[in-house]
């Protein structure tokens, strides 16, 4: 009982913390655009490096049962061919020509992408991230190819006996609507959604509205 009400506390500090100091963090600025798209910016000069991040309100909140996980797809399907780059080899060789750390991920409330460059880079990386976002291809090919990446997640999460405690904990709280809670979805959705279905919740999620 003591511990529980010290990590009680303990999280309760920490929340005072975070938000006195959030209003006092140097270097922040934000604006949201006339498209609705939120821009948040932290200038920090120490090294010679930016991070360029797009955070969409997706993930399993907003799939219906037949697209489960198709979140998690799309977020694969973002490294791929755009209108232009043409295939994943072209995307793969610029991203190396920009210096570029990169990297993707799905939770239940939200998809995330994100490249770390040289700040001399910066204009090419927002530029690289934009026509990856807004003109995706969706070639069949690396679809098919994304999906077995995909369902080897799958297998190495399955393969963990603390993530099939996690699900079955997941379905006795929140029973029929477990999915909505998982950033991995449904295997099957995952494995067998033709490409028609874009435009998705889960898609259309990805375009800044006002």
């Amino acid at each position: 009982m003591r511990i529980a009400r010290s990590l009680c506390l303990l999280a309760f500090l920490l929340f005072v913390t975070i938000n006195a100091v959030a209003g006092d963090i140097a270097g922040l600025s934000s604006k949201k655009l006339a498209n609705g798209l939120d821009v948040i910016v932290i200038e920090n000069h120490a090294v010679p490096l930016v991070t360029v991040e797009i955070a969409v309100k997706s993930g399993g909140f907003v799939e219906a049962a037949d697209y489960s996980g198709l979140s998690h797809l799309y977020e694969h399907m973002f490294f791929k061919a755009n209108r232009a780059i043409p295939n994943q080899e072209a995307y793969l060789k610029r991203l190396r020509e920009l210096g570029a750390a990169w990297n993707g991920s799905t939770n239940t409330e939200r998809v995330n992408y994100f490249l770390t460059l040289p700040s001399e880079n910066t204009r090419e990386g927002t530029i690289f991230l934009r026509d990856a976002l807004l003109t995706p291809l969706f070639l069949q090919k690396e679809l098919e190819r994304e999906r077995v990446v995909v369902l080897g997640e799958f297998d190495r999460a399955e393969g963990q006996p603390g993530f099939l405690i996690e699900r079955e904990m997941e379905r006795k709280l929140w029973g029929d609507q477990e999915r909505r809670k998982s950033g991995s979805g449904d295997r099957e959705a995952s494995g067998t959604a033709p490409r028609e279905t874009r435009g998705t919740p889960g898609e259309r999620n990805h375009v800044p509205r006002r």
